[in-house]
């Protein structure tokens, strides 16, 4: 004949289910903020990605800015102002046009 299960088997029983349960839920919590964790770092190593490329491009476009001026600088220097002078063309003041002494 089995023994009757008395209060004090059904309390441990209780207790270890409680105490399952507790132990269950906090792997669980530990799980979620680790996987949390990681997810931020990817966002963070996109961001970061994101505005290297930004900086990239923006040093690109500032390169190719400074490359065209050095071309229109290069034309007025080598093509342009040496034609004026040769027409004669002299450079005024602030606010003056240039004049033909011709």
């Amino acid at each position: 004949m089995t023994d009757p299960i008395t209060s004090d088997v059904v309390a441990a029983l209780i207790v270890a289910g409680i105490l399952g349960l507790c132990g269950w839920l906090a792997a669980h919590v530990k799980a979620e903020r680790k996987q949390n964790e990681e997810d931020a770092a990817k966002r963070d190593a996109a961001e970061r990605q994101a505005a290297e490329k930004r900086a990239a491009a923006r040093r690109k476009v500032a390169r190719e800015r400074r490359e065209r001026r050095g071309e229109v600088r290069a034309y007025l220097e080598e093509d342009l102002f040496p034609t004026l002078r040769r027409a004669g063309v002299t450079a005024g003041g602030p606010g003056q046009s240039g004049q033909c002494t011709t």
